[in-house]
């Protein structure tokens, strides 16, 4: 008898059921926390605060520097062979060049809060003052995070930003709320700051406990840092792009339209945040697994894995699209409240780019732990280019809906693309069609 080791679906279903557990209890927490905030503030200062919001969380990603998908890979490469002191000096690496550059920008952005002083809208002004706190928090904790999933530790990476920080928060503002009455934009960010700041050292705690027992005697190597700087600076313009792509609809909406508008739209994006569970969990899921497969060349499996990826995907995402389409305004009503049903058409059509995107399965993931960076960030770039364009132009005339059919138009291009790079570089195919193909030549034999 042989001593076999569990397959990769037994493996992938174990590491799953938490995962999506976490991711679960994640988008509740998150979209808790848009009610409570939507209903404690109002549209205006709600979408003041949506506004600052974006620009945090747009500065937040060149302030990472492409690092955190760095150190998901490589910690993975590094446990695989056992490599300790390569490890550590990683995680140094990683933590002081993140520390480094989001303190620089932090720094910018209350420089300019200071000089600005005295022009335009005070709220604004002090809400962007305690946004740019959020900056340095927002990549720490992402890095952290990213070296737990290169452990395989995906849901409890996960835990401390996408779960602790928004019942922190619900706590603060909800108790604020019922001690005060309504909440600012300013004072709603700052609970937002000491929420990040807890959640980041609660995070840091459990990396701390859950690294490998012959890390803390090792002699950190840094050896690798110029080839780490050469693979993190794609990375950096990958999720640079990424973020522009998801925060600059509203960024813009902020700049042409009123706060309430912007408060519409953040109720929809935080909305179709349910439709992102099955890609985001599964994501999650994959991404060290695809490292680890592709570093040891087994293609067939990769296939396998990406195929299950496209099916559990498309799974849990097109029912909740389908609820959201048919009861969207309920939903919206429900939650947030009547003054905020104007939310109903960008959500709509924020439905349908989720869908595209499920459809086209693990693309990016598999770009990002294979090395394509490069390759994937003109494509990503012209997407990302292709949505500002279109916002500027839709924006003003269409307010909300023009930032969802450009954020479609964006999730349409960079999808494609990624396929077909997959396709032609690899030979696989990431896309639920291939998963189907491969059920039924499976059945056949």
């Amino acid at each position: 008898m042989s001593n076999k080791a569990p397959s990769l679906s037994r493996q992938l279903l174990t590491s799953a059921g938490c995962t999506l557990g976490v991711r679960v209890a994640a988008i509740l927490a998150s979209m808790a926390a848009a009610i409570v905030l939507a209903r404690a503030m109002g549209p205006g200062a709600f979408g003041t605060y949506a506004y600052v919001f974006a620009i945090s969380s747009l500065l937040a990603a060149p302030a990472q520097l492409g690092i955190p998908a760095l150190v998901t890979r490589e910690t993975a490469r590094s446990h695989a062979l056992e490599a300790w002191p390569e490890m550590k000096g990683l995680w140094r690496w990683a933590y002081r060049s993140i520390l480094a550059m989001s303190m620089t920008l932090a720094a910018c952005g209350l420089l300019y809060v200071v000089l600005d002083r005295g022009e335009g809208d005070a709220q604004r002004a002090w809400t962007l003052a305690a946004g740019f706190l959020l900056v340095p928090l927002i990549a720490l904790s992402s890095a952290r995070g990213a070296a737990l999933s290169g452990l395989r530790f995906v849901a409890r990476g996960q835990f401390p930003d996408g779960v602790m920080r928004p019942l922190l928060l619900i706590l603060f503002v909800g108790t604020a709320w019922m001690l005060g009455g309504s909440i600012s934009a300013p004072s709603a960010m700052a609970w937002h700051v000491l929420a990040a700041a807890i959640s980041l050292v609660a995070g840091t705690v459990m990396l701390l406990k859950m690294r490998p027992d012959a890390l803390p005697a090792a002699v950190a190597d840094t050896a690798r840092a110029a080839e780490w700087w050469r693979a993190a600076l794609p990375l950096a313009l990958v999720t640079g792009l990424q973020a522009l792509n998801e925060q600059v609809g509203l960024v813009v909406l902020g700049y042409y339209r009123p706060d309430e508008e912007a408060g519409l739209y953040k109720v929809a994006t935080s909305a179709a945040a349910l439709t992102l569970l099955g890609m985001q969990a599964t994501a999650l899921v994959a991404a060290p697994h695809i490292a680890r497969l592709h570093a040891l060349g087994e293609r067939d499996r990769l296939q396998r894995l990406l195929a299950l990826g496209a099916l559990a995907g498309v799974a849990m995402t097109v029912p909740v699209v389908l609820v959201l389409s048919f009861g969207g305004r309920l939903v919206i009503t429900a939650l947030f409240g009547g003054a905020y049903v104007g939310a109903l058409q960008p959500l709509l059509i924020l439905c349908a780019a989720q869908a595209v995107n499920a459809a086209f399965g693990l693309n990016a993931v598999l770009l990002a732990m294979t090395g394509m960076e490069r390759d994937a960030v003109r494509w990503l770039a012209l997407a990302a280019g292709g949505n500002v364009v279109l916002c500027v132009v839709l924006v003003p005339g269409m307010g909300a809906a023009g930032s969802a059919y450009a954020q479609l138009a964006s999730m349409l291009v960079w999808n494609i693309a990624f396929w077909a790079m997959a396709r032609t570089r690899f030979g696989l195919d990431t896309s639920i069609a291939a998963a189907l193909l491969q059920g039924l030549r499976s059945r056949s034999s």
